[in-house]
């Protein structure tokens, strides 16, 4: 189905979101820092990203503003999976190239849910 990028510090954050995207038929890449994201999404243009803010080497931000700055990584959906609830950072992330954010502890379906409604939207843009 979709390559899909997974960001996140925690591995078991980060296998436990394989376990359940996988299982949907998407193809799962995961890295767990900032700098190592910002080498891979160079390489992998993923169809969309799920990307935590509190990573080591570069925050969250910064990665989501390297893939927006990336002219094809402009196209790339990403989640946003965040322990903040504060309303003006879920505003800032949106403001910077987020397209959706997930506050954890997350429920599983909803995530899943909201990762098939981004492909789906950058599927019908791209028809």
């Amino acid at each position: 189905m979709s390559n899909v990028l997974v960001i996140d510090d925690d591995r078991e954050v980060a296998e436990a979101l394989e376990v359940s995207l996988s299982g949907m038929g998407h193809t799962i890449h995961a890295v767990y820092d900032g700098k190592s994201a910002i080498r891979v999404l160079t390489k992998l243009l993923p169809d969309l990203v799920v990307l935590d803010l509190g990573l080591p080497g570069a925050s969250g931000l910064s990665v989501c503003r390297a893939l927006r700055q990336h002219a094809a990584g402009r196209r790339v959906p990403i989640l946003v999976l965040t322990g903040r609830a504060e309303s003006d950072e879920q505003i800032r992330l949106l403001r910077l190239g987020a397209d959706d954010y997930v506050i954890k502890p997350y429920e599983p379906r909803e995530l899943r849910a909201r990762v098939n409604a981004l492909l789906r939207r950058t599927a019908a843009a791209a028809a």
